[in-house]
């Protein structure tokens, strides 16, 4: 068993306990908790080792559990194409933001963290398969061969985000938007040229 394994069964039992005992305020969702073993001084354990070979390298535990909007959003499987495409973009961008991450299995991507982000259709093989497909096909993903740390006979297919596609870009750009900022035009001359004017 690798750590990341590990780290996934871990914060699978605490999910399934927390929802027991409070089920009116916990996630259905399990990706909304996250287990990370630290090692000595706050070092990361790589994720690839064997639990056996590293495990005593553990000092810490770091559990979070965070309720993000997109994990209670309610959807269905009958969302259009690119809704279901800017979820898996989405995805793809918060795993790529967690440290510790070398490379980003495909099969791993598509069949185990894609049925965790809360949207109907990612529990769907099918449709996960579909979407991939759609996403790497489009160019918005990328794939490439990695070694695989278990058998470097057999590599695996990685992924990465494309994040010069446009596409991605506006996924991207919209998720980061603020709503609740609205700007608002000032009758006048730009604040930089008052400025500039007064310096002089």
């Amino acid at each position: 068993m690798r750590i990341e394994q590990l780290e996934q069964e871990i914060a699978s039992l605490i999910h399934d306990q927390f929802r027991s005992r409070f089920p009116d305020i916990a996630p259905k969702d399990q990706g909304a908790v996250t287990v990370e073993l630290v090692g000595p001084k706050g070092r990361k354990v790589n994720k690839n080792s064997n639990v056996e070979d590293r495990l005593a390298d553990v000092a810490s535990v770091k559990i979070v559990f965070e309720t993000r909007p997109e994990l209670n959003r309610p959807k269905t499987a009958s969302e259009s194409s690119d809704a279901r495409l800017a979820d898996l973009v989405k995805a793809l961008d918060d795993v790529e933001s967690k440290p510790g991450y070398e490379f980003i299995a495909l099969k791993w991507f598509r069949d185990t963290y894609l049925p965790m982000i809360g949207a109907a259709w990612s529990t769907s093989q099918e449709f996960r398969n579909q979407v991939m497909r759609q996403a790497t096909e489009s160019r918005m993903v990328l794939t490439n061969r990695h070694p695989n740390p278990k058998n470097l006979a057999f590599p695996v297919t990685a992924i990465k985000l494309n994040r010069l596609h446009p596409s991605v870009q506006q996924i991207l750009r919209r998720e980061q938007a603020d709503p609740d900022f609205i700007p608002v035009r000032i009758r006048g001359e730009n604040l930089s040229t008052t400025i500039l004017r007064e310096r002089r």
